[in-house]
């Protein structure tokens, strides 16, 4: 997910109707996501801290005073990064702001906090939609007028774009307005840069080489004097403000611009840290250490490229700068470092070290060594323009890739043969010439060509496909007519698995369950909350997780719908009933390949509504064994269960589900600590594991099944009622009594606690089916079988029987 705002576009390309635009870039391959209007709030306003004190009943709080319409307000805030005199944003009772958790606008109320009166909010960034960052609160311009309405200072849009792999130029601000532009048709806008003929003679010396050109096939250098490090100007503030970036020193914030800009990262080093003035791109050495700029320590492997200087390293290359080597107030000298690293180590070396971040996710993409110079050049701009700054040596470019002339040839005959319609010669310029491809075009014998060089911002367009997927986009998918598809239509081979699990859909859905497709991957966290037998080293790790939030593969499918569940019960009202038929992984030790299993995996929470019958009450054990019962009974399968210790259910409220006393699953009321761990409050949570292939086993397709005749013969239900000790399990008496030959069906009716009884007694009723296939039972005959099973029962269990 990529954040773009629109304001920051609308400096390379015009826009006008956005919402028409956000519709034809969806349909053009750039999927919209999301869109975010700024301002999305009521009533906060500019305001000044005049005094900060400590809260006398908590260390991380602190009492703040605030100036806000000639009045002093006080408030409780947590923030680490308040001073006096600072500009906030100030949320003042009646306030309105967007609860990410509810997804609903709530009005702020006074509020007390460890005994204090708290009358409003001081806002971060998260919680004006203004960004990511919730650890300190929005530091506004220290110009800004106190009183002034927070809408007219932050006003844009945000489009969160969900980008495919193969578009890393969409990854930068400009390759967005250039896709804008050719599906638009307006004009895209040069950018500023500089060029290397303007520099004067160097008064400083730079070297720089590359050891290992696998892993790194270019490196652009040079070294900027003059520089005062200092706060960035407000238009270079908002544009990263806007999309969740933290503004840090004019230098750092240049570097991350061009970034966002042009989807090259590119780096600063102090120049007077550099050790011999040498810059060189190598291998780690083994042993080698080093301190990135969050103050971490790692150690480094072997197949990690890093950039050192002679002696030490002082960057993992394409990931993380180095501590010592970092710019800070005191830096006047820079080097100015664009380089192009290899993808597959960069991404490797980054989940190693867990050091994700947004440099990565752009070198991990392949990029071109072109574009190095393209955003060196940009940067070197906007450091003369902003800091005053000047080239103070001679510009280093280290080249290790072939310089030929990358060319694709596209012939009409081909792209007429893939699209299936006839796209005309000037519609096809007109796309290159949109996309900014620079081409030569010929026709011979009424067959046209198109020779296209290779345009460095698209490391995704390889063969003449790839030119055919540009036009059939731009022209629209829609506008390609749909044909029949011509040819015999192929035997459908039944699958048992797949159809038996279909069945299990059916049958689900039936008894009033809501199927939900979860992650494959979850965090470590979640699956050690829902696994008490949790052991990492059994797990099964991403080598390249998109976060740490969905890093190992799920061993169990708990986790998925517990947060399901708890997302449903904060958004409607009722029983949630979910399910998920989905695969679980687990460590293979002999194999490649993890070992796979199918499990359904099914949730109750929330409340069942009032009838004519019962009053409102929350859901229970009984509501998901009523779905066992249904679901067994639809299969044809008889089940059991017994009880079972620990897991994660509550003490007495957890069940194994056997077949043929083989164990097929659990099922259980979830315990309030696991509850509380996924924000699912004051509610009971019934929870159900089932593995696929062990009932499969035991399954018996309809197609199989054979008819047995009905009894012609009346049956005899009689009602027995069993006190006993409460921990006794009553399935243990269902399956007593059923041995019996003369038994065709026992169920529980009833189950009292009560006054008349001991408190560790309980009375348990069941109904007792009597029957034959070959005559009319007589009462002595039916009471003689009765007998019997108490008599059985007296064997196995201690109870009276309650008259």
């Amino acid at each position: 997910m990529l954040k773009i705002s629109v304001n920051w576009l609308k400096n390379y390309v015009d826009i006008h109707n956005i919402d028409d635009l956000l519709d034809k870039l969806t349909l053009a391959g750039t999927e919209v996501g999301s869109v975010q209007h700024q301002g999305n709030w009521e009533g906060v306003v500019v305001a000044e801290i005049s005094k900060i004190n400590k809260h006398p009943n908590a260390d991380r709080l602190s009492l703040v005073e605030i100036v806000y319409n000639d009045n002093l307000i006080k408030v409780v805030c947590g923030a680490n990064n308040l001073y006096k005199n600072q500009k906030v944003a100030f949320a003042p009772v009646g306030s309105k702001l967007y609860n990410p958790k509810s997804g609903k606008m709530e009005t702020l109320k006074k509020s007390k906090i460890r005994g204090e009166i708290s009358n409003g909010m001081i806002c971060s960034a998260l919680e004006l939609g203004l960004g990511e960052d919730h650890d300190g609160i929005l530091d506004l311009e220290g110009t800004l007028r106190v009183g002034n309405d927070l809408k007219e200072i932050f006003n844009d849009t945000i489009i969160d774009l969900e980008l495919t792999p193969n578009r890393p130029d969409c990854l930068g601000v400009y390759g967005v307005a250039r896709e804008i532009s050719a599906i638009t048709g307006t004009d895209l806008k040069s950018l500023k840069s500089f060029s290397i003929n303007e520099h004067p003679d160097p008064k400083h010396d730079l070297n720089i080489s590359i050891k290992d050109p696998d892993l790194c096939s270019r490196y652009i250098g040079a070294v900027i004097s003059g520089i005062k490090i200092q706060e960035s100007p407000k238009w270079l503030k908002d544009a990263l403000v806007s999309i969740g970036e933290n503004p840090i020193n004019n230098i750092v914030d240049i570097t991350n611009y061009v970034m966002f800009e042009l989807g090259q990262p590119i780096h600063a080093f102090d120049y007077e840290k550099v050790n011999d003035k040498t810059i060189v791109v190598r291998r780690a050495k083994k042993g080698e250490k080093i301190v990135t700029l969050d103050g971490d320590s790692h150690n480094l492997k072997e197949e990690m490229l890093v950039i050192a200087d002679s002696k030490v390293p002082m960057a993992v290359a394409g990931i993380k700068g180095g501590l010592e080597s970092g710019i800070n107030e005191n830096t006047s000298l820079i080097v100015l470092e664009s380089a192009c690293f290899e993808g597959g180590n960069n991404r490797n070396t980054a989940s190693k070290l867990e050091l994700k971040s947004q440099a990565t996710l752009r070198f991990e993409k392949n990029l071109k060594p072109q574009l190095c110079e393209v955003a060196f050049n940009r940067a070197i701009h906007l450091i003369r323009d902003i800091t005053g700054g000047e080239i103070s040596s001679r510009v280093v470019d280290v080249k290790k890739f072939a310089q030929n002339d990358e060319k694709l040839r596209l012939h009409g005959s081909r792209l007429e043969s893939l699209l299936g319609i006839k796209i005309e010669s000037n519609q096809v310029n007109s796309i290159f010439n949109g996309l900014g491809f620079e081409y030569k075009h010929s026709s011979k014998n009424e067959n046209d060509v198109w020779d296209v060089d290779l345009p460095y911002w698209r490391p995704d367009i390889t063969i003449q496909e790839d030119l055919c997927e540009e036009i059939a986009r731009l022209i629209g998918y829609e506008s390609i007519p749909a044909t029949t598809i011509a040819g015999a239509i192929p035997t459908s081979i039944p699958n048992i698995e797949i159809d038996f699990q279909e069945h299990l859909r059916d049958i689900m859905v039936s008894l009033g369950c809501f199927e939900v497709i979860n992650y494959s991957a979850d965090s470590k966290e979640n699956i050690a909350s829902t696994m008490p037998s949790f052991n990492e080293e059994d797990l099964v790790k991403i080598m390249n997780p998109m976060s740490r939030d969905v890093e190992f593969m799920k061993p169990t499918l708990r986790s998925g719908i517990l947060k399901s569940l708890s997302l449903n019960s904060r958004n409607s009202v009722g029983s949630v009933r979910l399910f998920e038929l989905g695969t679980i992984f687990t460590k293979n030790n002999n194999e490649e390949l993890p070992n796979e299993s199918k499990i359904l995996c099914c949730g109750l929470s929330g409340t069942i509504e009032k009838t004519v019958w019962e009053k409102e009450r929350p859901v229970d054990i009984f509501d998901l064994k009523s779905i066992l019962d249904n679901l067994f009974s639809e299969l044809r399968i008889s089940y059991s269960i017994s009880p079972c210790r620990g897991d994660i259910f509550s003490s007495y409220k957890g069940f194994q589900i056997l077949l043929n006393k083989e164990v097929i699953g659990t099922f259980g009321e979830v315990s309030d600590e696991i509850i509380n761990l996924f924000d699912i409050n004051h509610q009971n949570v019934i929870l159900l594991d089932l593995d696929i292939k062990k009932i499969l086993s035991n399954y018996l397709p309809t197609s199989q099944v054979k008819y047995n005749q009905i009894s012609r013969y009346p049956v005899s239900k009689r009602d027995l009622s069993f006190i006993v000790e409460d921990t006794i399990f009553s399935e243990s008496i269902i399956v007593e009594i059923e041995k019996f030959d003369l038994v065709k069906n026992c169920k529980i009716v009833d189950v009292y606690v009560g006054k008349s009884l001991k408190n560790s007694e309980k009375s348990v009723t069941v109904r007792i089916t009597y029957g034959s296939d070959k005559k009319t039972l007589s009462g002595p005959e039916i009471d003689q079988c009765e007998k019997n099973i108490l008599e059985s029962l007296k064997s196995q269990i201690n109870f009276s029987l309650r008259v």
